[in-house]
Formats: structure tokens, sequence, C-alpha cells
């Protein structure tokens, strides 16, 4: 390739049509590093381009699109994860001296002497 990307600029690998930073060009082959972050990958020079300004932009499309499916996987996931993990809530019935009054108080730290209710 005549117009070679030099490190630290943008390229597109034809191959696998993706946008890198060039990171190195050692043994023969360029390093090419997501522009967000992330694994290495190696590229023949053959296959190795200036990225344009469009192709940058489709590619963090792309890539922000790709997070945030992951994301909502990960938070649905969660959901799931939650409901499994919680359990029902626990009743609680105190009888109050006198009236024969009963009290329902529903939760898992819930105090049936609170609420109004008394030990005679």
């Amino acid at each position: 390739m005549n117009d070679a990307p030099a490190v630290g600029e943008l390229a597109r690998d034809t191959k696998r049509d993706r946008i890198g930073v060039v990171m190195g060009n050692e043994g023969g082959l360029y390093q090419l590093r997501p522009p967000g972050g992330g694994l290495e990958w190696d590229v023949r020079p053959v296959n190795v381009e200036r990225a344009t300004q469009d192709q940058l932009l489709r590619a963090r499309v792309r890539d922000t699109n790709r997070r945030s499916r992951e994301g909502r996987q990960a938070m649905n996931s969660n959901a799931d994860r939650s409901r499994a993990e919680t359990s029902p809530p626990q009743s609680h019935t105190a009888s109050v001296a006198g009236d024969m009054t009963s009290v329902r108080i529903t939760g898992t730290d819930a105090n049936p002497l609170e609420n109004g209710a008394s030990s005679a």
C-alpha cells in the first residue's frame, strides 16, 4: 500500500470490515486496536487502508449498538436473576390483648408490635 497509515492513525481492515487505531507494524503485519479500546488484531498490509470519517462514524454506531444490546441483555438477565432470588414477603400476625383485634403486617423486617399494636 503506497499511502500506509501511521501509528496512531485510524485504519480500516478491508478483510474484516473493521476500523482500528494503528498500534504498530511489526513482522510484516499491522496491529490494529478498536478506537474505544479492546484487543488488538493483526492485519496484512494489503488489507489496510486509511479510514474515512464516514467509515469511522459507521464503526462507532455499530459499536454503540453492540454495547447497547449487550447492556440490555445483561440488565434483563440481572432482573430475571433478581426475581428468582427474591422470596415472597413473610407475614406476621399479632393479637392485641383485650379486644382480640388481629393485625397483619407484611414484609420481611416487619415487627408486629409496631404500627400501633401493643402487648398486654
